[in-house]
């Protein structure tokens, strides 16, 4: 009995250690970079009315939100505990072009809401997409609440 509880207690924090998931437990959402262009990534559970700069720095500051062109980021939206069970109604997601976090003041950028996208994304957005985002958005992404709003290429 006693070897089954340690057993249990070391799996759980080998579980821990290594981020596991299951169905219901996401601990990051992965974002493809369709562009030609670097992208930084930031993604928050609540939303502050006075803004994203109240709620992070200027992402450009550590790599781990960087998506390189035509590469996929599977740390900048990790979270340590699960995700689903940090949305009250939305995660949201905002995406920057890394030449404008480099040129221009983040004070400016946050007053002025200078985003490439953003993506307000349901716990069904986020099932429906199997926790894969796209930047640009992609057609599967057409029903997610986003700015600018969804325009599929011609």
């Amino acid at each position: 009995m006693r070897t089954s509880i340690i057993t249990i207690i070391f799996l759980w924090l080998l579980c821990t250690a290594f981020n596991c998931e299951n169905k219901n437990c996401h601990k990051y959402i992965g974002l493809i970079n369709n562009t030609d262009i670097d992208v930084y990534i930031k993604g928050v559970t609540i939303h502050d009315t006075s803004g994203f700069a109240s709620l992070f720095p200027n992402p450009i500051t550590d790599d781990t939100y960087n998506v390189k062109p035509h590469t996929k980021n599977k740390t900048g939206l990790m979270r340590r505990s699960c995700i689903e069970s940090n949305i009250v109604n939305f995660y949201r997601v905002y995406i920057f072009d890394a030449n404008v976090l480099a040129t221009v003041s983040w004070s400016t950028i946050a007053k002025n809401h200078i985003v490439l996208q953003r993506y307000d994304l349901t716990k069904e957005d986020l099932q429906r997409l199997d926790w894969e985002i796209t930047y640009p958005p992609n057609e599967a992404m057409k029903d997610v609440k986003m700015y600018p709003p969804y325009n599929p290429p011609y």
